[in-house]
Protein backbone atom coordinates (compact mmCIF):
# COMPACT_ATOMS: atom_id res chain seq x y z
CA UNK A 1 0.00 0.00 0.00
CA UNK A 2 1.46 3.33 -0.91
CA UNK A 3 1.59 6.02 1.77
CA UNK A 4 2.23 9.85 1.40
CA UNK A 5 4.00 11.52 4.02
CA UNK A 6 4.10 15.56 3.32
CA UNK A 7 8.01 16.89 4.08
CA UNK A 8 8.08 20.44 4.87
CA UNK A 9 11.53 22.58 3.83
CA UNK A 10 12.94 26.10 3.98
CA UNK A 11 14.09 27.62 0.69
CA UNK A 12 17.38 29.65 0.33
CA UNK A 13 15.20 31.88 -2.51
CA UNK A 14 13.68 34.05 0.17
CA UNK A 15 15.92 34.55 2.76
CA UNK A 16 19.29 32.60 1.40
CA UNK A 17 18.93 30.93 4.80
CA UNK A 18 18.87 27.21 4.83
CA UNK A 19 20.93 25.71 2.25
CA UNK A 20 -15.33 5.22 -19.92
CA UNK A 21 -21.82 4.68 -20.39
CA UNK A 22 -24.96 3.78 -18.64
CA UNK A 23 -28.85 4.27 -19.21
CA UNK A 24 -28.87 7.27 -16.61
CA UNK A 25 -30.78 11.10 -17.39
CA UNK A 26 -29.91 12.80 -20.58
CA UNK A 27 -28.19 16.24 -20.03
CA UNK A 28 -29.14 18.88 -22.80
CA UNK A 29 -26.96 19.38 -25.12
CA UNK A 30 5.59 38.10 -9.06
CA UNK A 31 5.48 33.51 -9.14
CA UNK A 32 5.01 32.08 -5.71
CA UNK A 33 4.40 28.74 -4.99
CA UNK A 34 3.14 26.72 -1.62
CA UNK A 35 3.33 22.91 -1.22
CA UNK A 36 3.19 19.79 1.24
CA UNK A 37 5.17 16.86 -0.01
CA UNK A 38 3.71 13.31 -0.81
CA UNK A 39 5.69 10.14 -0.14
CA UNK A 40 6.16 6.66 0.37
CA UNK A 41 6.90 4.71 3.69
CA UNK A 42 4.77 1.58 5.23
CA UNK A 43 1.53 3.46 6.94
CA UNK A 44 -0.11 6.68 6.62
CA UNK A 45 0.54 8.91 9.88
CA UNK A 46 -3.08 9.73 11.26
CA UNK A 47 -2.32 13.39 10.73
CA UNK A 48 -2.03 13.06 7.22
CA UNK A 49 -5.44 11.48 6.55
CA UNK A 50 -8.20 13.19 5.78
CA UNK A 51 -10.87 13.16 9.17
CA UNK A 52 -13.99 10.75 8.95
CA UNK A 53 -14.48 7.77 6.90
CA UNK A 54 -11.66 6.14 4.45
CA UNK A 55 -12.34 6.49 0.41
CA UNK A 56 -15.36 3.86 0.15
CA UNK A 57 -14.90 0.23 -0.86
CA UNK A 58 -13.98 -0.61 -4.67
CA UNK A 59 -14.34 -4.19 -6.80
CA UNK A 60 -13.55 -4.89 -10.18
CA UNK A 61 -16.33 -3.97 -12.55
CA UNK A 62 -18.05 -7.09 -13.84
CA UNK A 63 -20.65 -4.80 -15.78
CA UNK A 64 -19.84 -3.90 -19.85
CA UNK A 65 -19.78 -0.03 -19.64
CA UNK A 66 -22.80 -0.16 -22.00
CA UNK A 67 -24.72 -2.13 -19.80
CA UNK A 68 -24.90 -0.57 -16.63
CA UNK A 69 -27.18 0.79 -14.98
CA UNK A 70 -25.80 2.26 -11.58
CA UNK A 71 -22.81 4.19 -11.15
CA UNK A 72 -21.37 1.14 -8.87
CA UNK A 73 -22.20 -1.43 -11.60
CA UNK A 74 -20.38 1.15 -14.27
CA UNK A 75 -17.13 1.91 -11.75
CA UNK A 76 -17.17 -0.43 -9.50
CA UNK A 77 -17.13 1.59 -6.51
CA UNK A 78 -19.78 1.09 -3.53
CA UNK A 79 -21.33 4.61 -3.82
CA UNK A 80 -24.96 6.40 -4.29
CA UNK A 81 -25.24 8.81 -8.27
CA UNK A 82 -26.63 8.62 -11.06
CA UNK A 83 -24.88 8.17 -15.02
CA UNK A 84 -25.49 10.71 -17.06
CA UNK A 85 -25.09 11.71 -21.06
CA UNK A 86 -24.31 15.01 -21.87
CA UNK A 87 -25.48 15.73 -25.06
CA UNK A 88 -23.63 17.90 -27.98
CA UNK A 89 -23.86 18.81 -31.19
CA UNK A 90 -23.73 16.16 -34.19
CA UNK A 91 -25.22 13.23 -32.75
CA UNK A 92 -22.03 13.29 -29.61
CA UNK A 93 -22.75 11.90 -25.88
CA UNK A 94 -20.39 12.32 -23.46
CA UNK A 95 -20.67 9.64 -20.70
CA UNK A 96 -20.64 10.81 -17.17
CA UNK A 97 -21.94 10.53 -13.94
CA UNK A 98 -22.92 12.94 -11.22
CA UNK A 99 -22.29 11.92 -7.31
CA UNK A 100 -23.48 13.94 -4.40
CA UNK A 101 -25.69 17.39 -4.12
CA UNK A 102 -24.49 21.34 -4.01
CA UNK A 103 -23.88 24.38 -5.56
CA UNK A 104 -20.36 23.90 -5.37
CA UNK A 105 -19.21 21.58 -8.20
CA UNK A 106 -16.00 19.60 -9.07
CA UNK A 107 -15.64 17.99 -12.51
CA UNK A 108 -12.98 15.36 -13.14
CA UNK A 109 -11.03 15.23 -16.23
CA UNK A 110 -9.31 11.15 -16.46
CA UNK A 111 -5.89 10.48 -17.85
CA UNK A 112 -5.65 8.01 -20.92
CA UNK A 113 -6.27 4.32 -19.14
CA UNK A 114 -8.87 2.08 -20.02
CA UNK A 115 -10.75 3.13 -17.01
CA UNK A 116 -11.50 6.30 -18.29
CA UNK A 117 -13.98 8.21 -15.73
CA UNK A 118 -13.81 5.51 -12.98
CA UNK A 119 -10.54 6.19 -12.25
CA UNK A 120 -11.85 9.08 -10.18
CA UNK A 121 -14.36 6.68 -8.70
CA UNK A 122 -13.25 6.65 -5.30
CA UNK A 123 -12.10 9.87 -4.79
CA UNK A 124 -14.34 11.23 -6.43
CA UNK A 125 -17.05 9.45 -4.27
CA UNK A 126 -14.90 10.70 -0.88
CA UNK A 127 -14.63 14.14 -2.40
CA UNK A 128 -19.35 13.88 -2.59
CA UNK A 129 -19.84 13.26 0.82
CA UNK A 130 -17.93 16.50 2.37
CA UNK A 131 -20.29 18.90 0.85
CA UNK A 132 -19.40 19.25 -3.23
CA UNK A 133 -21.40 17.26 -6.27
CA UNK A 134 -18.56 15.50 -8.40
CA UNK A 135 -19.39 15.10 -12.09
CA UNK A 136 -17.08 12.86 -13.90
CA UNK A 137 -16.82 12.44 -17.99
CA UNK A 138 -15.86 10.27 -20.17
CA UNK A 139 -13.88 12.48 -22.85
CA UNK A 140 -14.16 11.75 -26.43
CA UNK A 141 -12.74 8.73 -27.67
CA UNK A 142 -12.62 7.27 -24.23
CA UNK A 143 -15.01 5.40 -22.01
CA UNK A 144 -18.58 5.00 -23.81
CA UNK A 145 -18.55 8.41 -25.29
CA UNK A 146 -19.37 8.89 -28.94
CA UNK A 147 -18.77 12.21 -30.53
CA UNK A 148 -18.23 13.96 -33.84
CA UNK A 149 -15.14 14.71 -35.26
CA UNK A 150 -15.44 18.37 -34.65
CA UNK A 151 -16.11 17.83 -30.99
CA UNK A 152 -13.44 14.92 -30.73
CA UNK A 153 -10.76 17.41 -32.12
CA UNK A 154 -11.95 20.14 -29.41
CA UNK A 155 -11.37 19.25 -25.96
CA UNK A 156 -11.90 22.37 -24.55
CA UNK A 157 -15.32 22.26 -26.31
CA UNK A 158 -15.89 18.93 -24.51
CA UNK A 159 -15.19 20.63 -21.02
CA UNK A 160 -17.51 23.49 -21.82
CA UNK A 161 -20.12 21.02 -22.21
CA UNK A 162 -20.26 19.91 -18.91
CA UNK A 163 -19.58 23.31 -17.66
CA UNK A 164 -22.45 24.98 -18.98
CA UNK A 165 -24.77 22.04 -17.86
CA UNK A 166 -23.70 22.17 -14.47
CA UNK A 167 -24.39 25.99 -14.60
CA UNK A 168 -27.70 25.19 -15.87
CA UNK A 169 -28.74 22.47 -13.25
CA UNK A 170 -27.39 25.03 -10.03
CA UNK A 171 -24.00 25.26 -9.45
CA UNK A 172 -22.52 28.33 -8.19
CA UNK A 173 -18.88 27.11 -8.32
CA UNK A 174 -17.26 25.01 -10.33
CA UNK A 175 -13.74 23.82 -10.53
CA UNK A 176 -12.09 21.56 -13.22
CA UNK A 177 -9.15 18.62 -11.46
CA UNK A 178 -7.60 17.08 -14.06
CA UNK A 179 -5.13 14.03 -14.41
CA UNK A 180 -2.21 13.92 -16.73
CA UNK A 181 -4.31 14.21 -19.66
CA UNK A 182 -7.36 15.73 -17.81
CA UNK A 183 -4.50 17.94 -16.28
CA UNK A 184 -3.14 19.35 -19.24
CA UNK A 185 -6.96 19.49 -20.34
CA UNK A 186 -8.21 21.86 -17.42
CA UNK A 187 -5.16 24.22 -17.61
CA UNK A 188 -5.75 24.55 -21.19
CA UNK A 189 -9.63 25.05 -20.71
CA UNK A 190 -10.79 26.11 -16.94
CA UNK A 191 -10.28 29.81 -17.96
CA UNK A 192 -12.26 29.85 -21.45
CA UNK A 193 -14.92 27.92 -19.77
CA UNK A 194 -15.78 29.54 -17.03
CA UNK A 195 -14.63 27.83 -14.26
CA UNK A 196 -13.80 29.47 -11.00
CA UNK A 197 -9.95 27.55 -10.20
CA UNK A 198 -8.46 24.28 -11.64
CA UNK A 199 -6.58 21.84 -10.05
CA UNK A 200 -3.60 20.10 -12.74
CA UNK A 201 -1.95 16.71 -11.50
CA UNK A 202 1.11 15.53 -13.61
CA UNK A 203 -0.68 17.25 -17.01
CA UNK A 204 1.62 17.45 -19.92
CA UNK A 205 3.09 20.84 -21.14
CA UNK A 206 1.82 19.89 -24.61
CA UNK A 207 -1.63 18.50 -25.50
CA UNK A 208 -3.57 18.10 -28.83
CA UNK A 209 -6.22 20.71 -28.97
CA UNK A 210 -5.55 22.57 -25.91
CA UNK A 211 -3.09 25.45 -25.40
CA UNK A 212 0.27 24.75 -24.10
CA UNK A 213 0.64 24.75 -20.46
CA UNK A 214 2.81 27.90 -20.13
CA UNK A 215 0.61 30.03 -22.91
CA UNK A 216 -2.88 28.71 -20.82
CA UNK A 217 -1.26 30.12 -17.47
CA UNK A 218 -0.70 33.39 -19.15
CA UNK A 219 -4.04 33.63 -19.66
CA UNK A 220 -5.40 31.97 -16.52
CA UNK A 221 -6.17 34.69 -13.54
CA UNK A 222 -8.35 31.54 -11.54
CA UNK A 223 -6.57 30.13 -8.83
CA UNK A 224 -4.72 26.86 -10.23
CA UNK A 225 -2.90 24.64 -8.26
CA UNK A 226 -0.26 22.31 -10.05
CA UNK A 227 1.47 18.95 -8.91
CA UNK A 228 3.59 16.74 -10.16
CA UNK A 229 6.05 14.13 -9.16
CA UNK A 230 9.83 14.79 -10.39
CA UNK A 231 10.49 11.09 -10.71
CA UNK A 232 7.32 11.05 -12.99
CA UNK A 233 7.95 14.27 -14.97
CA UNK A 234 9.95 17.16 -15.40
CA UNK A 235 8.40 19.89 -13.27
CA UNK A 236 9.65 22.96 -14.77
CA UNK A 237 7.31 23.15 -16.95
CA UNK A 238 4.85 23.60 -14.08
CA UNK A 239 6.91 25.99 -11.97
CA UNK A 240 6.99 27.91 -15.86
CA UNK A 241 3.14 27.39 -15.40
CA UNK A 242 3.04 29.35 -12.15
CA UNK A 243 5.34 31.85 -13.07
CA UNK A 244 3.85 32.90 -15.98
CA UNK A 245 0.08 33.35 -14.30
CA UNK A 246 -1.11 36.31 -13.42
CA UNK A 247 -3.49 34.51 -10.47
CA UNK A 248 -3.66 35.75 -7.21
CA UNK A 249 -4.40 32.40 -5.97
CA UNK A 250 -1.67 29.96 -7.20
CA UNK A 251 0.62 27.00 -5.94
CA UNK A 252 2.71 24.20 -7.38
CA UNK A 253 2.67 21.11 -5.52
CA UNK A 254 5.87 18.54 -5.34
CA UNK A 255 5.21 15.15 -4.89
CA UNK A 256 7.62 12.46 -4.40
CA UNK A 257 6.10 10.07 -6.65
CA UNK A 258 3.03 8.83 -8.43
CA UNK A 259 1.02 10.44 -11.41
CA UNK A 260 -2.10 11.58 -12.49
CA UNK A 261 -4.95 10.63 -9.50
CA UNK A 262 -2.28 8.45 -7.42
CA UNK A 263 -1.44 11.73 -6.06
CA UNK A 264 -4.43 12.14 -4.32
CA UNK A 265 -5.04 8.64 -3.32
CA UNK A 266 -4.62 5.03 -3.50
CA UNK A 267 -7.52 3.83 -5.05
CA UNK A 268 -7.19 0.61 -5.66
CA UNK A 269 -6.02 -0.73 -1.59
CA UNK A 270 -7.99 -3.10 0.33
CA UNK A 271 -8.09 -0.20 2.86
CA UNK A 272 -8.13 2.61 0.05
CA UNK A 273 -7.38 6.25 2.12
CA UNK A 274 -7.05 10.09 0.35
CA UNK A 275 -3.71 11.42 0.83
CA UNK A 276 -3.27 14.91 2.27
CA UNK A 277 -3.08 16.49 -1.24
CA UNK A 278 -6.01 14.58 -1.37
CA UNK A 279 -7.16 16.38 1.63
CA UNK A 280 -5.58 20.15 -0.01
CA UNK A 281 -7.46 19.22 -3.21
CA UNK A 282 -10.85 18.80 -1.56
CA UNK A 283 -10.01 21.90 0.35
CA UNK A 284 -8.83 24.01 -3.18
CA UNK A 285 -12.46 23.00 -5.04
CA UNK A 286 -14.13 24.70 -1.91
CA UNK A 287 -12.01 27.53 -1.81
CA UNK A 288 -10.06 27.73 0.74
CA UNK A 289 -6.53 28.12 -0.70
CA UNK A 290 -4.85 28.70 2.48
CA UNK A 291 -1.98 26.86 3.53
CA UNK A 292 0.02 27.81 6.23
CA UNK A 293 -1.74 26.48 9.12
CA UNK A 294 -0.50 23.07 7.63
CA UNK A 295 3.11 23.99 6.51
CA UNK A 296 3.89 25.56 10.23
CA UNK A 297 2.28 22.21 11.33
CA UNK A 298 4.29 19.84 8.75
CA UNK A 299 7.75 22.08 10.13
CA UNK A 300 7.07 21.68 13.58
CA UNK A 301 6.78 17.56 12.80
CA UNK A 302 9.72 17.23 10.62
CA UNK A 303 11.98 20.04 10.86
CA UNK A 304 14.08 19.52 7.81
CA UNK A 305 15.76 21.49 5.74
CA UNK A 306 16.90 22.09 1.84
CA UNK A 307 14.04 19.57 0.57
CA UNK A 308 11.24 21.64 -0.04
CA UNK A 309 9.76 25.32 -0.44
CA UNK A 310 6.77 26.98 0.09
CA UNK A 311 5.38 30.38 -0.83
CA UNK A 312 2.44 32.79 -0.13
CA UNK A 313 0.03 33.79 -3.28
CA UNK A 314 0.26 37.81 -3.02
CA UNK A 315 2.61 40.45 -2.13
CA UNK A 316 1.24 40.65 0.91
CA UNK A 317 1.07 36.70 1.83
CA UNK A 318 5.13 36.59 0.43
CA UNK A 319 5.74 38.99 3.25
CA UNK A 320 4.06 36.58 5.52
CA UNK A 321 6.03 34.08 4.33
CA UNK A 322 9.38 34.87 4.46
CA UNK A 323 8.52 35.02 8.23
CA UNK A 324 7.10 31.77 7.96
CA UNK A 325 10.50 30.29 6.00
CA UNK A 326 12.36 31.82 8.90
CA UNK A 327 10.67 30.30 11.25
CA UNK A 328 10.32 26.93 9.28
CA UNK A 329 14.94 27.33 9.22
CA UNK A 330 15.09 27.84 12.69
CA UNK A 331 12.05 25.77 14.01
CA UNK A 332 11.04 28.24 16.48
CA UNK A 333 7.76 28.56 17.75
CA UNK A 334 8.32 32.53 18.81
CA UNK A 335 7.59 33.63 15.27
CA UNK A 336 3.89 33.75 14.76
CA UNK A 337 1.71 32.50 12.56
CA UNK A 338 0.58 33.95 9.47
CA UNK A 339 -3.23 34.71 8.92
CA UNK A 340 -4.28 33.27 5.89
Amino acid sequence: MRVWMPIVVCGALALGACGTGGGGAEAPGPAVTSAAVTGASSSPPDSETPTGAPLPAYHVPTVDATAASTFEQRCGTAASGSLMTFRGSGGSRLDGAVLGAGPTVAIFLHQTEPAAMCGWGTYAAWVSTRGVRAVLVDLCGHGASTCSPALSAAPVDQVRLVVDWVRAHGATRVVLVGASMGGAVALGSAQAVGADALVDLSGPAQWDGVPDGVVAARHTTIPMLLAVAPSDMSPEPFRAAITASPARHKVFVEARSGHGWDLVADVRGVDAWVSSLGDRVLRWVTGDYGSWARIRTDAQRHGRRGQHRARGTDEASELRFRRTEAYQCAIRDSNPEPAD
